[in-house]
């Protein structure tokens, strides 16, 4: 959907993340009746107040019959661009449901696992081997790459995380990395 046809649904206040439903035209509807219907019910009144299993709000719609449903915080980034999200969206202070435009960034897949917390007991990118070395490794683009041996955990952590801002930096500058 284009996102000209997008700001003809909803109205957006990036500041505080909240959409709104706009009084739609006539021609969004198959009949008078759902466009009247909409109308009397809706229009004006906060939209994106269902919540998924996740916590993430979510906006669905008709449009001439068909229904559309999407997070509120695409709809909130796509009204305040002008174009449709091209990666994952994330919310900088992690409140899934905080869809203010500065809490918004587009991060990649793997952006997105830099900002998972790690299940290992070492810590991502370390593992420790059967000679007890640390050993630091990171993965940019599919590929591995051996950072060193070390004598402790934390020296092995401290080369990934310096690896994960000189491979993964712009992406993470402003955002809580988790080793």
């Amino acid at each position: 959907m284009p996102v000209s046809t997008l700001s003809e649904v909803f109205a957006s206040d990036p500041d505080s993340g909240r959409l709104f439903w706009r009084d739609r035209p006539p021609e969004h509807f198959l009949t008078a009746q759902a466009h009247s219907i909409f109308q009397s019910r809706f229009a004006g009144l906060e939209a994106g107040l269902s919540v998924d299993m996740s916590g993430r709000r979510k906006c669905a719609f008709r449009l001439l019959g068909r229904r559309y449903a999407v997070f509120r915080s695409w709809v909130v980034w796509a009204l305040a661009n002008g174009v449709w999200p091209t990666q994952e969206l994330h919310h900088r202070n992690d409140v899934v449901d905080d869809d203010r435009l500065p809490n918004l960034v587009e991060i990649t897949s793997a952006q997105r696992r830099m900002l998972t917390p790690s299940q290992k007991p070492v810590g991502r990118g370390v593992i420790l081997r059967p000679s007890g070395r640390y050993h630091a490794y990171i993965r940019p683009g599919g590929h591995s790459i051996h950072l060193g041996a070390f004598a402790s955990a934390e020296e092995a952590r401290t080369a990934f995380q310096k690896a994960a801002q000189e491979h993964f930096g712009p992406l993470l500058v402003g955002l809580e990395f988790r080793p």
